[in-house]
Parts: structure tokens; sequence; C-alpha cells
């Protein structure tokens, strides 16, 4: 009686990868166009060795540009909550002051109602900037 099992070793297969978009399509084509003028080689030249090196070269540098742009976004949100605080504690200072003086004070009226002012035009001017800047 034999009791040892054999296992036989099966080879591994290739993946092939498709690609779920036709670069024949009219909508792609422009995109294909300039892909092909950013690149200073030919494509249809290279293995596919040196074809994966590029695509994972550009997968992270895509990624590095997103991590940035992610943190620029952060670092300006932080910067428009500061001026924001800023706004909204000169304002309530200045209304203190025009209140204590009985109302006569009308230097830290006007300053109390432009610092308002500010705290109201700022979503508006930071939400076009980010719109303008992170596109």
């Amino acid at each position: 009686m034999n009791n040892i099992i054999e296992f036989t070793k099966q080879q591994k297969q290739e993946k092939v990868l498709t690609f779920s978009f036709n670069p024949t399509e009219p909508n792609i084509r422009p995109y294909l166009v300039s892909a092909d003028q950013l690149v200073s080689y030919d494509i249809d030249a290279l293995s596919i060795d040196e074809l994966r090196e590029h695509a994972r070269y550009s997968i992270i540098m895509a990624y590095r540009t997103h991590i940035s742009r992610a943190q620029e976004n952060n670092t300006f949100k932080q910067v428009i909550r500061l001026v924001n605080a800023f706004l909204d504690r000169r304002y309530k200072e200045e209304l203190t002051k025009y209140q204590l003086s009985g109302n006569v004070d009308i230097t830290s009226q006007a300053k109390a109602l432009a610092f308002d002012e500010a705290l109201n035009v700022l979503p508006d001017i930071a939400g076009s900037t980010i719109a303008r800047e992170f596109k």
C-alpha cells in the first residue's frame, strides 16, 4: 500500500489585462493624442517591462500629486478657519467697545461693521478660491 500523495505542480498562468475603455472611441481619442504628445518616447517600441516601469512611475507620481493637493487643500482650510476666528474676535471686540461707549464711538461701530462684512464675504471668497485653485 502506497500512502504517498503526489501533487502536480500547476504552472502559473499570466493574467491578461483588459481595459475598460475602447481606445477608438471618439471621446477617448483626444486624450490619447494628448498623452502621446506628453511622452517623449515611442510607446510602441518599448518592451512590456519598460511599459510596466513607466506605468508604475506614472501611478506613483499621480498619487504624490493627489496627496500634495490634499495637503494644500487642508492647509488652505486651516488658514480660512484662522482668518474667520480672527475676524469674529475683532468684530466682537469692536462691538463691545461701541456698546460700552454708550453707542457714541462711531469708529468702533465702523470697525465692527467692517469685520462683520468681512465675515459674511469670507465664505464666498474662500469657496471661489478653492474652486479655482483646486480644480
